[in-house]
């Protein structure tokens, strides 16, 4: 925050959000949930709730949250606007209060993705501690012949298509399919362990003193770690490493990924289920696992809100997806994403 105040941002609000940004929903707080601009029978999603529903009122240009399994992009796609996740690490969290350190990242949520990219050029600096010029680059780093993957999207890769349809010099591929689907599969049991050792030791103090203030589910989360050992948490940090390097192969093929942003549409709020929650996170959580920077993109031609937090009630919600980029690769991949429409 200190750095886009240094740059001019002016601060004018602190937005609701899901209880210690402990879960994907959006569904707990003290403050009640969060009202999607598009149509308030939608679920937001979390847990940067506000954040996302601000900026998609129209109300600012641009918010930051937190993302640990997708608590920018997954609102972000609920609600119809740009979510950046940027490289793990490569923004401090400096004053965030912790959810899962191995995990945790602090992104930008924004209806113009040219004013997301200046604020991540502000936030992120490069290594000489100078911002550099990205309105000079924009047109390189992202030009030229590229390779992107779609496997994710299976069969049904229309959307991914359409989306590209107008970027010249771009090979559209669907050879990661099994490396992809090999990495989902070994990546969340790693994400499970770490992520409710950490929390767990994140708020045991808190905890042990204020269990009955915290909400239900957030404090059924925060039990779950208790009794996860130091010995095998180390071990999965290990996975953990090995998997990062391991999962870098993908771009052998490929200089990005194109993938849904949710399993299927945005759930209403009275249609939520047990299920719900791994819906959400199907697609975002991998690469805060792997540490990869990604972005949600709104698609156009469903449930757009009216800029005064009243939506056109759009049965079928926003629709998104989600551009991957290579580790470092930020600006990289804001700039590509610039190119596509």
């Amino acid at each position: 925050m200190d750095r886009l105040e240094a740059a001019g941002a002016i601060p004018v609000a602190k937005t609701n959000c899901q209880e210690y940004s402990y879960g994907i929903l959006g569904d707990e707080s003290a403050f009640g949930r969060v009202i999607n601009p598009v149509d308030p029978a939608l679920c937001t999603a979390g847990s940067s709730s506000g954040s996302a529903a601000l900026v998609a009122a129209n109300a600012v240009p641009l918010a930051l949250g937190t993302d640990t399994a997708g608590s920018v992009r997954v609102p972000a796609a609920c609600q119809g606007v740009f979510g950046f996740k940027p490289t793990f690490g490569v923004v401090p969290v400096d004053g965030v209060f912790p959810l899962s350190p191995a995990f945790d990242t602090v992104g930008l949520f924004a209806s113009d993705l040219g004013v997301l990219t200046t604020a991540f050029d502000v936030i992120a600096g490069d290594v000489s501690g100078e911002a550099p010029d990205l309105s000079a680059a924009i047109g390189l780093i992202g030009s030229g012949e590229r390779t992107i993957d779609v496997s994710l999207f299976g069969d049904d890769d229309s959307r991914a298509r359409d989306l590209l349809m107008t970027v010249p010099d771009l090979t559209i591929t669907s050879a990661n399919g099994p490396t992809l689907g090999e990495l989902l599969d070994d990546l969340a049991p790693i994400y499970d362990f770490i992520r409710l050792y950490e929390a767990y030791e994140v708020h045991k103090d808190l905890f042990a003193e204020h269990a009955a203030d915290y909400q239900p589910g957030v404090a059924k989360k925060i039990e779950a770690g208790r009794d996860l050992g130091e010995a095998e948490y180390r071990k999965q940090l290990d996975a953990l490493a090995e998997l990062r390097e391991r999962s870098l192969s993908v771009f052998g093929a490929a200089d990005f990924l194109l993938t849904p942003a949710l399993d299927g549409p945005v759930v209403r709020w009275d249609e939520i289920d047990s299920g719900s929650a791994a819906k959400f996170m199907r697609y975002s959580m991998p690469f805060n696992v792997l540490g990869w920077p990604a972005l949600t993109i709104p698609l156009p031609g469903a449930g757009v809100g009216n800029g005064n937090g009243v939506g056109t009630g759009a049965s079928s919600g926003p629709r998104a997806v989600q551009l991957v980029g290579r580790p470092g690769g930020d600006r990289d991949l804001l700039a590509f994403a610039s190119r596509l429409g």
